[in-house]
């Protein structure tokens, strides 16, 4: 709306969501370590499983694995999706979890991560993969790596972004080492990790405090609360219809350089 557009030219600082907004949101598997006695099959035909529902992007790797293999992936029940942690569901006589390692132990603090996973975690977080914990009864037994590019134009935005006087946020649900490390590749200097998408909506008040009136920018259902409390909200083409929904601009090219030119 062109009121919208109109705030656009009087923020101070915006906000960017990581996957889907500055990487393109077709993620691979690029790695899968697991404990002792766990084969990589099992855990990605339990991982497919579970996220056989879902509409997040980072899903969409898990998915397309299973129609790469060409076999055949059972249907979970209870399946339950927490924005911002992960999805659980139940495959048989077995509960499985997939998420965040602070998630994986939430229920089940006394069952220990062993030091291969620990090191695998931190090893692929450096590189600026998002790693998601795989635990079957509350016992963390895998982990997989997932790779998903930066858009070609993330850097050169983001210049242009800082160039004419806004302070650029990477804003992200994922852990600390991966998201300084895509900031750094973007040249972003500050960032914000492990938010969740209430803890979103509290970064919008909170920057706005400080520097004035801030935008946000995202493409999944998890910036959707940020981005209508945001003074603009503005999604990328091809993201979440509850993103595209809530967004006051939407940017038909995948190109990030139409952040700057609004």
């Amino acid at each position: 709306n062109s009121a919208a557009l109109e705030h656009l030219g009087k923020i101070r600082a915006i906000g960017i969501d990581k996957t889907g907004t500055l990487s393109v949101g077709h993620p691979r598997i690029a790695e899968v370590i697991t404990d002792e006695g766990v084969s990589e099959s099992e855990i990605l035909k339990m991982t497919a499983a579970v996220e056989k529902g879902s509409a997040h992007p980072l899903a969409r790797a898990f998915q397309r694995w299973s129609v790469s293999q060409s076999i055949p992936i059972p249907d979970p029940t209870n399946v339950i999706m927490v924005p911002g942690k992960g999805v659980e569901g139940v495959l048989g006589n077995d509960v499985i979890r997939l998420g965040s390692q602070e998630w994986i132990r939430d229920n089940f603090p006394e069952n220990i991560i062993s030091p291969k996973l620990q090191q695998g975690a931190l090893d692929l977080r450096r590189v600026g993969r998002t790693v998601f914990f795989i635990s079957r009864n509350g016992i963390p037994v895998a982990l997989v790596g997932l790779e998903d590019p930066l858009r070609p134009s993330a850097r050169e935005s983001v210049e242009r972004i800082k160039a004419i006087g806004v302070v650029p946020f990477l804003v992200s649900g994922d852990n600390r080492l991966t998201v300084e490390s895509v900031a750094k590749r973007v040249g972003i200097e500050q960032f914000e990790a492990q938010v969740t998408p209430q803890g979103k909506k509290e970064w919008v008040d909170r920057t706005r405090s400080k520097l004035g009136l801030v935008a946000l920018v995202g493409d999944g259902a998890n910036d959707a609360a940020a981005m209508v409390g945001a003074d603009v909200g503005l999604a990328v083409v091809g993201g979440s219809d509850l993103a595209t929904s809530s967004a006051d601009l939407l940017l038909m090219r995948s190109d990030l350089n139409s952040i700057p030119e609004s």
